[in-house]
């Protein structure tokens, strides 16, 4: 289907086309760019649902009328993964502020598993409408820029308007179409900032191959260790990493020169300061004595307890996101998953890691978060028997004769109902996940 459009390349165009703007408080965005040229912004395609501008970015520099009538209190941009698109466009304009962003990506992926998805699988699969894409990696930085070329790009905005309406009667039928501004944000900008927490300091248990060391290196290491938490951040030698303390403390160099030699060691600065704090080590490991510095022994590499922290996480993602119909991209992003997991490894009680859902997941995923908890008590407990049955089962394999597996696991099935929307609405909180069993991760009863 054929877009009508209005290029603009001019001063004039630009305050017509701002002028045509003002009025609307939807605005459907897409953009073409450069990635060769850093992200360079080359196009800029715009509607308000009539009418489809196309403005040329690198002819325009200034454009404070148009930016003052697409950024207006109450103002809406509509985008297809705009993250991208925001990046350049906040550069370009030198905004401060976005406007509220509806992503067509987001509203999706808060209406079913998937997120990450084209606007021409999008199109397809909400509107029907099969769109080409053969221009999508055409040169944008060459002017005049061909008739289909520029087709192409008003044809990203044309269904933008449909696109809007169709998935926001999608996300009103799910109760929903008041999360889209939040998760847009989330996707397109990005969470808030974190303010920077203070240093962690080093600690022995940093070094999980410090039971190599015996008892000389040993002080050696918890000398190094002293002396990095104790050292301001800036005072530290630039760019070396904590974990090169072990090596410096297995090497034992006995002055700056053997200490630059080290792999990882910045070679400037060994030879200036290194002759110090050499002799400072091998003072510290030929004043040590074996009774300070007992044997450590080696930590293992996985357990299965911690395979049990992560199919507790994957099981809880999976159900979490088909209880509510979202993609896992929106419910749990990396840093919220990571946040998880810190706080599961901190406490036994899986239920306490519900505190990590803020804002709108708090209202949305705590309660199915907490539902799971309660299924996976009785199959935790299940594997747990049956691992302990078959330790204990004989070594010629009388684990058949001795235990029916389907008994065992008979209450340790994550039934279905959890997952298909018609668990009960009652959430316990509190409950240990100690047991004599063995198992560790558990909600209890």
């Amino acid at each position: 289907m054929r877009a009508d459009y209005c290029y603009v390349d001019t001063t004039k165009g630009l305050h017509q086309a701002a002028q045509q703007l003002a009025h609307a408080d939807t605005f459907y965005i897409d953009t073409e760019f450069e990635l060769s040229s850093g992200g360079k912004l080359c196009l800029i395609q715009i509607s308000d649902g009539q009418q489809i501008y196309l403005i040329d970015a690198l002819r325009l520099s200034a454009m404070d009328p148009f930016i003052e009538a697409i950024t207006g209190e109450g103002v809406q941009w509509v985008l297809h993964s705009g993250k991208k698109d925001l990046e350049l466009l906040r550069a370009k304009f030198r905004l401060e502020r976005v406007p509220n962003i509806f992503d067509t990506q987001a509203a999706w992926g808060l209406l079913n598993a998937e997120c990450t998805i084209s606007l021409a699988y999008l199109n397809f699969t909400v509107l029907g409408r099969r769109t080409p894409k053969e221009h999508q990696a055409s040169p944008w930085n060459m002017r005049p820029l061909p008739e289909p070329q520029l087709q192409y790009a008003a044809s990203d905005v044309q269904t933008l308007p449909l696109l809007y309406t169709a998935l926001g009667e999608m996300l009103e039928r799910q109760n929903k179409r008041h999360l889209v501004h939040e998760v847009s944000r989330e996707l397109c900008l990005g969470a808030e900032p974190e303010k920077p927490s203070a240093q962690v300091p080093v600690s022995l248990a940093d070094f999980r191959n410090a039971w190599e060391l015996d008892y000389g290196s040993q002080a050696a290491l918890q000398f190094l260790i002293d002396w990095w938490n104790t050292t301001p951040q800036h005072a530290r030698p630039f760019g070396m990493k904590p974990y090169m303390l072990f090596q410096i403390a297995r090497r034992m160099p006995e002055s700056g020169q053997e200490l630059a030699r080290i792999k990882g060691v910045p070679g400037r600065w060994a030879r200036q300061d290194g002759d110090r704090l050499t002799g400072r080590l091998i003072r510290a490991s030929y004043e040590a004595k074996e009774s300070q510095f007992p044997p450590i022994e080696p930590q293992p590499y996985f357990t299965f307890e911690e395979l049990q922290l992560e199919a507790f996480l994957a099981a809880m993602k999976y159900a979490v996101c088909r209880v509510t119909s979202m993609a896992p991209d929106v419910c749990f992003p990396p840093a919220l998953m990571q946040r998880l997991k810190q706080r599961l490894l901190n406490t036994p009680d899986i239920r306490a890691a519900v505190v990590e859902l803020q804002g709108w997941r708090q209202t949305w995923l705590a309660g199915p978060y907490l539902d799971f908890c309660n299924r996976w008590e009785p199959f935790d407990r299940g594997i747990a028997l049956l691992a302990a049955q078959s330790q204990a089962a004989d070594a010629e394999g009388s684990l058949a004769d001795s235990l029916l597996v389907d008994d065992v696991l008979d209450d340790a099935v994550l039934r279905d109902d959890v997952l298909d929307g018609t668990a009960g609405d009652d959430h316990v909180l509190g409950g240990t996940l100690e047991s004599d069993n063995g198992s560790q991760l558990r909600a209890g009863r």
